[in-house]
């Protein structure tokens, strides 16, 4: 993978993750397809031992927890998890970007 790709996949994400916050207010509508694309990305963004490993183990228990919530519907949950989900990104972005 070269840099400009790693740029690609993490502008997918923010977009995909933007998405999932819009569509988050609407849990019974959200497309199930934006987030399993979102959690493949995730989990690719997380495969880079030297980018953050640090951070992985959270966030990819978050996206654990997101993809639950979405399972069962539960809007409460979906939020707390893209709660959970920011603090990691942002975290790991900050020292690694």
């Amino acid at each position: 993978m070269t840099p400009g790709e790693g740029w690609t996949i993490d502008l997918n994400c923010r977009r995909r993750a933007a998405s999932l916050a819009v569509l988050s207010k609407r849990v019974l509508g959200l497309d199930a397809q934006v987030v399993t694309a979102f959690l493949q990305d995730s989990r690719l963004m997380t495969s880079f031992p030297e980018k953050g490993a640090e951070f992985y183990d959270d966030y990819d228990r978050a996206c654990a927890e997101f993809a639950s919530a979405f399972d069962a519907k539960d809007l409460t949950a979906c939020k707390a998890a893209a709660v959970t989900l920011y603090q990691p990104k942002k975290d790991c972005h900050s020292r690694y970007k």
